[in-house]
């Protein structure tokens, strides 16, 4: 290693190792968009049929399938569901029979990932909470998203540095055009073809998955057609002509149409998102995607000949790192919403590794630019090695941002948690009432603070000592709903006091509250009290 970049090589490599690092502690998170209630609610008793399972998410979705099935394994045959905005709505037979049912479903957040999973309810029979799992985007879409952006950049990077080497004449760049336009197509099919296989009910493995016309046929209607479109079309239009003029149209089609299929261009406000991706993603393909080809001049060219070519390149470049940091501080913003985010969700983390990444390369282009291309241009000796070395450390950040980038799409962004904190929260209420039965006393008290409720329980025997009990549950009902029966077992405290916590208070109106204590094998304490919360 010359002795310039000896220098650096010791703080770069550290940093790589840094990079990789926090992109490994930051494992895939949940899917964008996230089951925030349903109607009725997860494992509700109901004493008469429901008319239809609601169900609202935080964001919009697109339904791709809803099932019903009762506790002998039957699926029901329902009538489609529909989707306007968050709410997914299925309808039910109206002689719904008394008995559990499991209602299955699958949707597509905006951006394209796969959600699913499960709620349970009973009619005139308890039941336990459904499966509540979402589906996570693997480490086969992280790669494939991967492939899918540095294909993008270096058709794109390619184009512009052929037109930049020849005007337009064959060279290892338009090879290079012909090779990434292909791939970036065959990635982006298969990534619809995976968020395809993770929705389809028949729950084949994956390889299996893709060879099934029911696979592709949901593939070809996952959200996202157009931007879809603008890649193939793109793509083909670069690979056709890859060192004329409209190679690089067609080569920026295909980089904004992969812009547009992630998570950051569905960001409120959405025109500003969309605009800001596609800006951020043309920038640095212009600049990452060019490296590769300035490589290869650098190695294969004169020296007259490489020293004119980078200093093309170089004349472009504050302009496009304008751009690029400009419309990647817009997207952080949007996507984040706050400076605290950055260190305390894997989303923040993963883009402080991309962003320590882009400093770097930062530091190594102004080094480029303003010392060794003008080493490279006064034939000083040792000056295209440096030069090589240099480009080729830019790159292998790159290829760390690019793996950052495909991290990023499959965490929940900031902003996502942000719309769940945002939604209406039910007033605070705090209610106190003493229940009699039977000898027996218990101060019952209900208290809400948002959507999170509790209910204590402090049980005094005949004696006036605390009431020891085996088990405790707590059976909740709110009539006007048509919610009865939610069994809920009670937390002990200490002899004689219970707790129970969770969501299901969140609804405003009256409810009926049934304490059941357990005192012996034989006997069993009933408390019974009506509460109504704002």
């Amino acid at each position: 290693m010359p002795s310039l970049l000896g220098l650096a090589w010791a703080p770069l490599r550290g940093a790589v190792l840094v990079l990789v690092a926090m992109c490994a502690a930051c494992p895939p998170a949940w899917a964008h968009a996230s089951l925030v209630a349903s109607e009725p609610a997860d494992g509700a008793r109901l004493e008469t049929a429901p008319e239809a399972v609601v169900l609202v998410f935080n964001e919009p979705v697109t339904v791709v399938g809803v099932q019903v099935v009762d506790a002998a394994g039957t699926i029901l045959d329902l009538p489609a569901p529909t989707a306007a905005a968050e709410r997914v709505t299925q309808g039910l037979p109206r002689a719904l029979p008394p008995g559990r049912y499991l209602v299955a479903w699958r949707v597509v957040s905006a951006d394209g990932h796969p959600i699913l999973g499960a709620i349970a309810f009973g009619i005139g029979a308890d039941v336990a909470a459904g499966t509540m799992v979402e589906a996570r985007h693997g480490a086969l879409a992280i790669v494939l998203r991967a492939l899918l952006f540095a294909a993008a950049l270096a058709t794109l990077g390619g184009a512009w540095t052929a037109r930049l080497r020849a005007g337009g004449d064959e060279t290892w760049s338009c090879r290079l055009v012909r090779g990434a336009a292909p791939l970036a197509v065959a990635a982006l099919v298969l990534l619809r073809l995976t968020a395809a296989a993770e929705l389809s009910p028949q729950a084949l493995p994956w390889p299996e998955a893709i060879g099934t016309i029911d696979t592709w046929r949901l593939a070809l209607d996952l959200p996202g057609q157009p931007a879809a479109i603008m890649v193939m079309a793109g793509a083909a239009l670069a690979a056709a002509m890859p060192g004329g003029a409209l190679a690089i149209g067609g080569a920026a089609l295909l980089v904004a149409g992969v812009a547009l299929t992630g998570h950051q261009a569905t960001a409120e406000p959405r025109p500003l998102a969309a605009a800001a991706a596609v800006a951020h993603g043309l920038a640095a393909a212009l600049w990452v995607g060019a490296l590769p080809g300035l490589l290869r001049a650098i190695a294969a060219a004169g020296t007259s000949d490489a020293a004119a070519l980078l200093r093309q390149f170089s004349r472009r470049a504050p302009a496009i790192v304008a751009v690029l940091l400009l419309a990647g501080l817009a997207l952080a913003w949007l996507q984040l919403r706050s400076f605290e985010a950055l260190a305390s969700t894997p989303y923040g983390r993963i883009l402080m590794a991309k962003l320590a990444a882009v400093a770097l390369m930062l530091a190594l282009g102004a080094l480029n630019r303003w010392r060794l291309t003008a080493e490279l241009a006064a034939g000083r000796s040792g000056a295209r090695t440096r030069l090589r070395a240099s480009i080729g450390a830019e790159l292998l950040l790159a290829a760390l941002a690019v793996a950052a980038t495909a991290l990023l799409g499959s965490a929940v962004p900031p902003r996502s948690r942000a719309s769940l904190e945002a939604l209406p929260a039910p007033a605070s209420a705090a209610v106190a009432r003493e229940v009699a039965a039977d000898g027996r006393t218990a101060l019952i008290e209900v208290q809400r603070h948002g959507a999170h409720g509790q209910v204590l329980v402090d049980a005094i025997d005949r004696d006036g000592g605390p009431l020891g009990a085996q088990q405790g549950w707590l059976v909740l009902a709110h009539p006007a709903s048509g919610v009865a029966g939610l069994r809920r077992p009670l937390a002990p405290q200490s002899l004689g006091s219970w707790a129970w916590h969770g969501p299901e208070l969140g609804v405003a109106g009256l409810w009926h509250l049934q304490v059941e204590l357990l005192v012996s094998d034989f006997e069993k304490a009933v408390f019974s009290v009506d509460v109504r919360l704002p």
